[in-house]
């Protein structure tokens, strides 16, 4: 099992922004980690490779001063593979933990930190299934799960003063009025990651 911990958008059902909104994610029966630290912007084909153990892994996580790691579509997504296929050969990690199981599904993540001495990581998991829990250990259902993020990015589209000093993002003008006059549609990201658990 190999368990990330993410601060997440969220608002709870009663409208309130929850005072800590990281969870854990579980990730259950995992084939492969691979991971990709470099000293430079994720575009610059020619920085330096640092080469990781898996014990460092996480070292050089936290080493990124609490910078995020990003995501957005990024369950299962093809685009993600033709990346990883273009890195895979010069990893800084590459593990393969099992031969024919645990391939199930791939998250994609990754952090840039901007500095004089910038660096980015990449991080790819192959693994058959997860489960989510909060901080404090208790089981939070994908439904849950998602119904949190739907309110939490509504509310930062919506312009929620709480949302923006909690997580530093602000909707700009446009997207605020495409929220406004344009549906969610049920055939985004949420649902896509909903069917894939099913």
């Amino acid at each position: 099992m190999v368990t990330i911990i993410l601060e997440t958008i969220a608002v709870n059902e009663d409208g309130t922004v929850p005072n800590d909104s990281r969870l854990k994610f579980d990730f259950k029966n995992v084939g492969r980690i691979a991971s990709l630290l470099k000293l430079g912007e994720w575009n610059d084909e020619n920085a330096e490779i640092i080469k990781l153990t898996p014990e460092k892994l996480s070292e050089q996580i936290f080493k990124f001063n609490g910078d995020s790691m990003y995501g957005w579509e990024f369950i299962n997504v093809d685009k993600y593979d033709e990346d990883f296929e273009k890195w895979e050969s010069k990893a800084s990690l590459d593990i393969k933990l099992q031969e024919k199981n645990g391939y199930l599904n791939t998250i994609d993540i990754f952090s840039e930190h901007f500095s004089e001495n910038c660096k980015t990581i990449d991080l790819k998991i192959w693994f058959d299934y997860l489960e989510i829990r909060t901080i404090q250990n208790e089981s939070i259902s994908l439904q849950e799960f998602i119904d949190r993020g739907i309110r939490g990015w509504n509310a930062i589209y919506d312009g929620n003063n709480n949302m923006t000093e909690k997580h530093g993002i602000v909707a700009l003008a446009e997207e605020k009025k495409l929220r406004t006059t344009i549906p969610i549609r049920n055939t985004g990201f949420w649902d896509k990651f909903k069917s894939l658990f099913n």
